[in-house]
């Protein structure tokens, strides 16, 4: 090998040596399931449903202690989650079997995210594709990262995004032969409490 080759050699070690050594796995803190909560309207009254059936990982380019002091455009990582529809939950028998067929559960079993979270001027933001019933909806909202003080590698992130159920081809639900009528327009929050995880996949 001539020494130009060896250099290359050298250098390509070296990028590969610090993506892996800036790449960081963030999972769920054990005891802390996430919670996915849907809210909504109707023409009789507001509803919401919640399910702590996630899955969920982070695969941070920065350690999130780091996210604060980021320069705006700054790629900080990627969050993929996965919610089992039918695990939303509202209280309502007769409101969940309507929502379970909105969703049409039976072929589409799970809701899905990617979130490439990145630094504006305004802190972390999520620019997520969300998948639901065959179809993907692309948005951009503000992502909250908090700290627990109380444990030096645990964080909280959190956020609400705005979102209408046509744009995922599902029809609002109907209830009492269509007098009753959910609302187009759908909130759809989360709050996950992740640790760092090691080489070996525990918390350090």
């Amino acid at each position: 090998m001539n020494r130009s080759n060896a250099i290359v050699c050298c250098l390509a070690m070296l990028l590969a040596t610090t993506s892996v050594v800036c790449a960081q796995t963030y999972q769920t803190s054990d005891g802390h399931a996430p919670v996915v909560r849907v809210e909504g309207d109707s023409t009789l009254h507001a509803w919401h449903a919640e399910s702590r059936d996630v899955a969920a990982e982070l695969k941070a380019t920065l350690p999130l202690s780091a996210w604060a002091e980021s320069a705006p455009g700054t790629a900080l990582g990627t969050i993929e989650a996965a919610v089992r529809a039918e695990s939303l939950k509202s209280g309502k028998d007769g409101l969940d079997d309507n929502m379970y067929k909105a969703l049409k559960t039976g072929r589409y079993p799970e809701l899905k995210a990617i979130i490439n979270v990145v630094t504006t001027d305004e802190g972390p933001v999520g620019r997520a594709a969300l998948f639901a019933c065959d179809r993907q909806v692309d948005t951009t909202f503000p992502l909250d990262v908090t700290s627990v003080e109380e444990e030096a590698n645990r964080w909280i992130l959190s956020g609400e995004i705005p979102l209408l159920m046509s744009n995922f081809g599902i029809k609002p639900p109907k209830a009492m032969l269509g007098m009753i009528k959910a609302a187009d327009a759908i909130t759809v929050g989360f709050s996950w409490s992740v640790t760092l995880q090691d080489d070996d996949g525990e918390a350090p």
